[in-house]
């Protein structure tokens, strides 16, 4: 082809046809211009495409981790709200009158005090998404900064849960060692543990003791502080994890 256009201009040359020389030089440049701006349209057309189709795929990527998410929030909740209920019930018996009572119960409610808080999301996907830049191809903003917040909501729970942790860690765990007999605590469901090394032979702990103890009345008041603290950032992440979905499925 370019050969071809070349000849002409040499024809038109020879025969001394300057005007139309111009005139047709000027035509193929205007004609590769076009050539190159088609060109690069194309292109863009293509790369359009596929940074629509990893933003896409991202966003269902993160769907699916969001709904992950939510349910495991939601069940982490609802333990929290068995383990305040136990814990209530617990805290109305400090200094009232024990006469009668059910063993197995007590210890149940006192084996709830020493669990943890872990909430454990799955970030996985928006992390690897923040690490390879993916992120800053979602053109919508709110559901871009929506997922920036997302993490630091997360990193906040994290730095409470080790507070809350810390504290049972430190002070509860050591009450229950000094003041619980755990080798007879009627709850323990291990039963192959309970057969391997029996029954203590030593004096069982003294609930009505425990209950008129003002260390222990502490000690539970604090956890069901953390735990309704911790129930309340569950809940409102919840919610945020639900206005992220809703942002995902608008998105689409």
């Amino acid at each position: 082809m370019i050969k071809f256009f070349r000849k002409i201009r040499q024809d038109l040359l020879s025969k001394g046809k300057t005007g139309k020389y111009l005139k047709y030089a000027l035509g193929e440049i205007v004609l590769v211009v076009i050539g190159i701006l088609i060109a690069l349209s194309i292109n863009n057309w293509n790369e359009d495409n596929k940074q629509q189709f990893k933003s896409e795929n991202l966003k269902t990527r993160l769907q699916n981790q969001i709904n992950q998410n939510i349910q495991q929030t939601e069940k982490k909740a609802g333990d929290i709200k068995i383990r305040l209920e136990k814990m209530t019930s617990l805290m109305l018996m400090i200094g009232e009158p024990l006469e009668t009572f059910d063993f197995k119960e007590l210890d149940a409610k006192f084996n709830i005090i020493l669990t943890d808080f872990h909430l454990g999301l799955d970030l996985n996907t928006l992390a690897e998404a923040q690490d390879n830049g993916e992120i800053a191809s979602i053109k919508n903003d709110s559901l871009r900064v929506a997922l920036y917040k997302l993490a630091t909501i997360n990193e906040t729970i994290e730095q409470r849960e080790t507070i809350a942790n810390n504290d049972n860690l430190n002070f509860v765990v050591p009450y229950y060692y000094r003041n619980l007999n755990g080798r007879n605590i009627a709850s323990n469901t291990d039963i192959s543990h309970r057969e391997k090394i029996g029954s203590s032979k030593l004096k069982n702990h003294n609930y009505s003791d425990i209950l008129n103890d003002r260390e222990f009345e502490n000690l539970l008041d604090y956890r069901i502080y953390y735990s309704q603290e911790m129930l309340e950032r569950y809940d409102y992440l919840k919610e945020y994890l639900e206005y992220i979905k809703l942002l995902l499925e608008k998105s689409k």
